[in-house]
């Protein structure tokens, strides 16, 4: 464990047996996630937000800080928490935070969304792209190979291009390819290190 403010990088202590109930995204963490909570008083006129009527609802399980839902899928995906002890629903809540612009910007999505107003991917859906999770498979398999002693050069031929391999010990020492590498694997650590925080909760 890195010693990073004296506390555990991991949402949930892995030294720690595993709860008999199942663990829950962090709401706190995750920004994507909106969250929806009662109706304002005096708001009689507001619309109620009945879950049963949210398009392609999903996922729905109870825990300790409320309801938590996933709605759509694919480019449509947005996590939900929906407030415990409310009677009707019927408001979306943003924390006072640093930075909010991703949950503002999903919980403005969703309105919209709702309102039949936008066809436009989720926030969340162009945040989690295919070239993104590519990258990220990447990082973990040149962790993978730095870790038990697989050479930068025999690895920049699997993850790079395979012309890396004939590139001579001179050359590859102020090649491009090399340089890419050692960055990749300062990401690497970084994200390994508790920066998948940073990943989780968006830009």
């Amino acid at each position: 464990m890195p010693p990073s403010g004296g506390g555990c990088d991991f949402l949930i202590d892995p030294e720690q047996p595993a709860p008999p109930e199942r663990v829950i995204w962090h709401a706190d963490v995750n920004r994507f996630t909106v969250l929806i909570g009662r109706v304002p008083a005096r708001f009689t006129a507001a619309a109620p937000i009945e879950l049963r009527s949210l398009p392609g609802l999903s996922i729905i399980e109870k825990g300790e800080d409320g309801l938590h839902a996933v709605m759509g899928e694919r480019e449509t995906i947005v996590h939900l928490r929906i407030e415990p002890d409310a009677e009707r629903w019927g408001s979306i809540l943003l924390p006072f935070e640093a930075p909010n612009r991703t949950r503002a910007r999903t919980a403005q999505w969703l309105m919209a969304r709702l309102g039949g107003e936008t066809r436009e991917p989720s926030p969340e859906s162009l945040w989690d792209t295919m070239s993104r999770r590519s990258h990220l498979h990447i990082l973990l398999r040149l962790l993978d190979g730095a870790r038990v002693g697989v050479p930068l050069r025999e690895m920049a031929a699997v993850l790079v291009d395979p012309a890396c391999a004939a590139i001579t010990s001179g050359d590859w020492v102020d090649s491009a390819e090399r340089k890419r590498l050692r960055r990749w694997l300062v990401e690497a650590a970084r994200l390994v290190e508790g920066g998948y925080r940073t990943l989780l909760g968006g830009p």
